[in-house]
């Protein structure tokens, strides 16, 4: 009877911790984080435009991609866009937490970490939905939204399987050793 239970235990250990391992394979992914910028200064533009950042402007509830953007004295100007479809991932975004985006040959959604999203602070330009160029006072802009790499979680998302999948190893042979080693001594 110990025996049927020590393979039965051997066979289920190792079933749990195959299915464990694809599992944590599958949550392998790379995060980032918001974080918001109140008191929107030149400065902060500036910085934006110089690395080259995909600036999303808020409207109301609308949102358009501000391309060519340019400082004119007190004012950012520059063209609007519809957004593409992969841009939209700010209206699932958790503004306190980490989000998940993927980076993988088939599907790189690294372009998310390149993402600032101006607000305004009231509706200031007409038609927004369908205006093709736009100049926006700096005093207009409320907050802004930038989204950065959340390191930190992105490396335990990785290291976690491998820790646990490690010491479910070693748990499986600590399970199944004493059941190797008591049917190796019953053949001799």
């Amino acid at each position: 009877m110990n025996k049927s239970l020590l393979f039965l235990a051997q066979k289920g250990a190792f079933i749990f911790l195959f299915f464990l391992l694809l599992t944590f394979l599958q949550s392998c992914m790379q995060f980032y984080k918001v974080k918001t910028v109140n008191g929107f200064g030149v400065s902060e533009l500036e910085k934006y435009i110089a690395d080259n950042k995909y600036i999303i402007l808020h409207q109301d509830s609308l949102a358009l991609h501000l391309y060519n953007p340019h400082i004119m004295r007190n004012a950012l100007m520059g063209n609007l866009e519809v957004l593409p479809s992969g841009h939209l991932k700010y209206k699932s975004t958790n503004l306190t937490g980490g989000n998940r985006y993927k980076r993988t040959k088939k599907n790189n959604e690294s372009y998310v970490l390149k993402e600032v999203h101006l607000y305004l602070r009231k509706p200031i330009v007409q038609r927004f939905d369908t205006a093709k160029q736009v100049v926006i006072p700096f005093k207009e802009i409320a907050y802004s939204d930038v989204y950065t790499e959340a390191q930190g979680r992105s490396i335990l998302s990785w290291l976690t399987p491998v820790f646990i999948s490690t010491g479910g190893i070693v748990m499986y042979c600590l399970i199944a050793k004493p059941f190797t080693l008591n049917s190796w001594n019953m053949r001799w």
